[in-house]
């Protein structure tokens, strides 16, 4: 299948989504489909599902849209590479997290505010070691060190897929996800961090480097 791939998770409310779609493989926990559409975490300290109908380039990004955000926690999911060890991206009502998980243990990378549950599109990129965090197109300044942009090379690669954390609740869930290539389109900026300093570059027939 070509990507992007986008899912509004539309099943029988309840039913395992790993098990009823061919397209998602459980890893931790499992997710299940929700009352009039939308994927809600089913159990687990951690849930995480990862697409598999296609392998996504080492860069990638993934979006989802979240139109509640309880206690229980939801999420962006990259480079799965293996049982329990892949990049995530979430939120509950008590804040937002960008880890990296490494056969299930957690490694915190930064921290910030709990997203809004207002149907926000909340959008990661991951370009080498260079880990992006995006509401609504704007980068999110209250994690990442408060540029909404982190580093780590710990995975270099995998699939990407969605996140979840804590027991059934219908107040936590997503609504829509898509996963994609990252990469260059005519006038796309691409952003980088080298020692420290953020870079930002366009495709313009050539591209050009600026720091911002």
């Amino acid at each position: 299948m070509a990507l992007p791939q986008t899912d509004t998770f539309s099943g029988t409310a309840g039913n395992n989504i790993g098990t009823d779609s061919a397209s998602w493989t459980n890893d931790e926990a499992s997710f299940v489909y929700r009352s009039g559409g939308g994927a809600e975490v089913n159990g687990g300290t951690n849930c995480s599902m990862y697409w598999d109908d296609d392998v996504p380039n080492a860069d990638q990004n993934v979006s989802i849209i979240t139109p509640a955000v309880g206690s229980r926690g939801i999420g962006c999911l990259t480079r799965w590479a293996s049982a329990g060890t892949y990049y995530r991206w979430w939120s509950s009502n008590g804040g937002s997290h960008n880890e990296y998980s490494n056969a299930g243990s957690n490694n915190v990378i930064s921290t910030g505010n709990a997203w809004a549950g207002n149907s926000q599109v909340k959008k990661v990129t991951v370009i080498g070691s260079t880990i992006s965090m995006y509401i609504n197109g704007s980068l999110d300044t209250t994690i990442g060190g408060g540029d909404g942009i982190d580093t780590d090379a710990n995975i270099g690669s995998g699939n990407f897929g969605l996140y979840g954390s804590g027991t059934n609740s219908t107040f936590t869930y997503c609504s829509s996800w898509t996963g994609d290539n990252e990469g260059a389109a005519a006038g796309q900026p691409i952003i980088r961090r080298f020692g420290g300093v953020n870079y930002m570059s366009r495709v313009l027939g050539a591209e050009s480097l600026g720091v911002f």
